[in-house]
């Protein structure tokens, strides 16, 4: 996910953090549009986006048309890190030598260098 994403992404959670806080306390009359959005900013920092995604629920995206996805990293139930690819026939995922990895746990797309 390149660095514009994830700032976008962060202003829209922020944003719709800040409008639940104010629909919900838009009663209270002490309550105002700029403290809701300051609770909204506070809130996305307490909870920030997790970019490993959990490998027996999700699965790296693959081109229509490849069989296998981008590199990602992947974390071994061992503890240990590696670069590997998803083939989506075998359903698995490869290292770089497309030999087979065992037991990953979770994966995250590799970050993109500006």
């Amino acid at each position: 996910m390149t660095r514009e994403e994830l700032v976008n992404m962060r202003a829209y959670k922020v944003a719709q953090a800040s409008t639940e806080y104010w629909y919900k306390n838009k009663n209270d009359k002490d309550v105002s549009i700029m403290t809701a959005f300051e609770d909204g900013v506070e809130w996305a920092d307490n909870n920030p986006d997790n970019p490993w995604k959990n490998a027996k629920n999700e699965f790296p995206f693959v081109a229509k048309y490849a069989v296998c996805s981008k590199p990602v990293f992947v974390c071994i139930k061992d503890g240990h890190f590696e670069v590997a690819i998803y083939n989506k026939v075998y359903k698995e995922f490869q290292d770089t030598s497309l030999r087979r990895i065992e037991d990953v746990t979770h994966w995250m797309n590799i970050p993109e260098i500006e």
